[in-house]
């Protein structure tokens, strides 16, 4: 009986046993969800703190994004303004400068000179010269009358002047020449005539006249 009694009591604490070992299992299992719950929270927690930087860099870049187009907004407003300005500023019309008067300038004071000698008079020649065209159209000018005056205004030579080539235009309505007036067996002279006869009038005097140059062309003097 007593070994029976040994038998039971020992099978009895077996369960014991086990059941601390169970416990010590659970135990430990505890232990092991623990860390792995641990370790995922550890996991999920550096996840969402990752994600979270990821977020907050892309919001920075979008800030960076906007503000630069800002900017560029801003610039181009500023450069349409501005160029809309010196449009504007161009499209105005020019003030005209109202040009200052100047004071009236007192009257210069001429020096008549007293009255000349005849010597000194017969110093000053007017010389007047008629011309009419001839050639196409009347292009060239050749002589057909000539007058001389002294000082006091006195014709002291005065003639027609015969034109050998065909006159194709008579410029009547200044030179006051027509074609009686250059008519075989008239007044007038010819050329080299005429010229020697004004030639010594008017050498070593003072000429007087419009457009001598032309007429001192037709006459041949330099």
């Amino acid at each position: 009986t007593k070994s029976n009694k040994n038998t039971t009591t020992r099978r009895r604490r077996r369960p014991v046993a086990n059941k601390n070992k169970k416990q010590h299992h659970h135990h430990c299992d505890d232990d092991s969800s623990s860390a792995s719950t641990a370790s995922t929270a550890s996991a999920s927690l550096s996840s969402s703190d990752l994600s979270s930087c990821e977020e907050d860099q892309e919001n920075i870049t979008n800030l960076n994004k906007q503000s630069i187009k800002n900017k560029r907004t801003q610039q181009r407003k500023s450069s349409s303004s501005t160029t809309a300005n010196t449009t504007k500023k161009s499209k105005q019309p020019r003030r005209k400068h109202k040009k200052t008067s100047s004071p009236p300038s007192s009257p210069k004071e001429i020096q008549i000179p007293k009255e000349l000698t005849p010597q000194e008079k017969s110093q000053y020649i007017a010389l007047d010269a008629e011309m009419v065209g001839v050639g196409p159209h009347g292009q060239h000018s050749r002589l057909a009358r000539i007058t001389l005056a002294n000082y006091d205004g006195e014709c002291i030579y005065d003639t027609l002047v015969q034109v050998v080539e065909t006159v194709t235009d008579y410029r009547t309505f200044v030179s006051g020449i027509t074609p009686q007036d250059l008519e075989e067996g008239g007044s007038a002279i010819p050329f080299e005539e005429c010229r020697s006869q004004v030639l010594e009038l008017i050498t070593d005097k003072i000429v007087i006249g419009h457009g001598l140059k032309n007429d001192f062309r037709v006459l041949g003097v330099t």
